[in-house]
């Protein structure tokens, strides 16, 4: 068989739309590391002929002498009321118990046991799901050989 007369037809739109991606790829790269680079930033400085003279600062000759006193003991702070006020709780005074009548003892309830015609309905519908996953299961290796059939004549 020929190479060129079994080309497979969507090869052409495939190899385009991987270029165009890998072009949108390389391009969000490149954009993405020049805009994150910073200019070379200057300096600027001044150049002196020779160094400036020394400016001595004149020392204090008088010392001043303060008393330090000692700061009081702080006094303590008073309760801060807040500008906004709470609407107050009621208070609910408990009820007095009222006594009740000796009560009659509770009686209990036995539940139904299962009827077997709801286990039986189980047995029929297991069969039933049997069957149908049987048909389904056979439906599936008929379209598997369908496509190995058409894998074949390609």
């Amino acid at each position: 068989m020929n190479a060129t007369l079994s080309q497979e037809p969507y090869q052409l739109p495939a190899g385009l739309l991987a270029l165009a991606v890998h072009v949108v790829f390389f391009s969000l790269l490149y954009f993405g590391f020049t805009w994150q680079t910073q200019p070379v930033r200057t300096m600027r400085v001044e150049l002196w002929r020779s160094l400036p003279e020394e400016v001595v600062a004149p020392k204090a000759s008088a010392k001043v002498e303060e008393e330090v006193k000692p700061l009081p003991p702080p006094q303590p702070q008073k309760a801060i009321v807040p500008d906004i006020a709470l609407p107050e709780k009621k208070k609910t005074e408990p009820k007095p118990e009222e006594k009740q009548p000796d009560k009659k003892p509770v009686e209990v309830v036995k539940p139904k046991p299962v009827e077997p015609k709801a286990a039986e309905k189980k047995k029929d519908n297991s069969a039933a799901e049997k069957k149908a996953a049987q048909e389904q299961a056979a439906r599936d290796e008929q379209q598997r050989d369908e496509w190995r059939e058409r894998v074949r004549h390609r």
